[in-house]
């Protein structure tokens, strides 16, 4: 037969304290050392579990942190969330993660779950954003940080990259090459990543503004290497264009693929870049070009950001942007 779990009256008794007691020395709250080392061992030798949020209920701490992400397969979000646990772990905090910040209904239960008060802060990076979204966010009264751009109207710590500056480095090195017709196969449009790095595109070729170059946009329905492999398969007039640009290195790697599939030669016939500079990009072959979005410094800086911001609730509101640059390799 299954013992009872040992209760806190019971950890009392066996310390010869009060439960008050053993409740301050759960809550790290004032009393001698003495009497704080014998409710510990009484805790260790009962085996007794603290209800954490029981606890929380009543100190309004929880210890955690929840971070919600669009997508735990993609290696960016992969690599994001290890850099921002590592740094969020030193503190003390435990990470709740969530990879469900897909389309609009997940998003808006991610925001409801973090303002429901389980946890101490939220870093949130979400795919996309609406007008319901933000009111959410703007309702929201713990410490967040969010990835991505800052949203105008919040108060809101924000982290981000600037894609525009590695973006043009790579295409000012493509035309060094002789490259002539680009093409964007990015993301989908409504997205946060792929509205920014169409915007980011268009400005680079609006600059150059030579004669000679052309070039287009194609945004798939998402950024997966399964729907890159499908769509770029469809565009007809892939063999129009000598430098291939893609929303982020799995596209990038969907895109090598096909073209080797029909004996195109990289980079001489065609070349391409990817984007988030990914571990993956050095390990295949042709080794795939990049533009570094610095993915570790976000994680730290998100998680550097929200812990101050529960330090210092008042303090200003940030917005961190890493600087972006572009990694030659075999592909361009």
């Amino acid at each position: 037969m299954k013992s009872a779990k040992s209760t806190i009256a019971d950890v009392a008794l066996h310390a010869g304290v009060s439960t008050a007691t053993v409740s301050r020395v759960i809550n790290n709250s004032p009393c001698s050392e003495n009497t704080r080392l014998r409710v510990l061992r009484s805790i260790k030798q009962l085996k007794y579990k603290v209800n954490i949020d029981g606890q929380a209920l009543r100190s309004r701490k929880t210890n955690r942190i929840l971070l919600s992400l669009a997508n735990i397969s993609n290696p960016f979000y992969m690599t994001l969330a290890e850099n921002i646990e590592n740094a969020i772990s030193k503190s003390g905090y435990h990470i709740l993660l969530s990879a469900s910040a897909n389309n609009e209904e997940e998003i808006q239960e991610q925001i409801e779950k973090a303002g429901s008060g389980f946890v101490d802060g939220f870093i949130f990076g979400p795919i996309t954003f609406s007008p319901a979204t933000v009111d959410k966010l703007k309702k929201l009264t713990i410490p967040t940080v969010l990835i991505g751009p800052h949203i105008r109207g919040t108060k809101i710590d924000s982290v981000g990259t600037d894609e525009y500056h590695g973006m043009k480095e790579a295409i000012l090195y493509l035309r060094a090459k002789g490259k002539k017709r680009f093409l964007l196969f990015n993301g989908p449009l409504d997205s946060i990543p792929g509205l920014n790095r169409n915007n980011c595109f268009l400005k680079i070729m609006s600059e150059i503004n030579e004669k000679s170059v052309k070039f287009d946009v194609v945004n798939t329905s998402s950024f997966t290497f399964e729907q890159a492999n499908i769509e770029i398969r469809r565009l007809v007039t892939i063999f129009n264009f000598d430098a291939i640009i893609c929303g982020n290195d799995l596209m990038a790697a969907a895109v090598i693929n096909y073209l080797r599939e029909q004996n195109r030669a990289i980079p001489e016939e065609t070349a391409v870049l990817g984007l988030d500079n990914d571990d993956f990009c050095s390990y295949v072959y042709p080794k795939i070009s990049s533009i570094d979005i610095n993915i570790p410094e976000q994680g730290e800086a998100a998680a550097k950001a929200l812990l101050s911001r529960m330090q210092n609730p008042k303090q200003n509101y940030s917005e961190h942007l890493t600087v972006s640059r572009f990694i030659p390799r075999q592909s361009t």
